[in-house]
């Protein structure tokens, strides 16, 4: 049991990781559009760094993680 705790926490903490690098990666790439571009996102928010599959993935996965330690 603590071999499938263990397995599930790291593959957890991956995708946390990856989904932070890729928040810093798309805020990077934000900042280098043009002045039209930048009032757009400005505009509307910041709110599409967490669109995609990472926000998911991470979710279920710690989920998952917190359910085997009920156990």
């Amino acid at each position: 049991m603590i071999a499938i705790k263990t397995i599930i926490f790291f593959f957890a903490f991956g995708a946390t990781l990856q989904m932070i690098d890729e928040m810093i990666m798309r805020t990077i790439l934000d900042s280098k559009k043009e002045y039209d571009e930048y009032r757009e996102n400005f505009v509307h928010g910041y709110t599409t760094l967490l669109e995609g599959r990472m926000p998911i993935i991470t979710i279920v996965l710690w989920t998952a993680f917190y359910l085997v330690n009920q156990f």
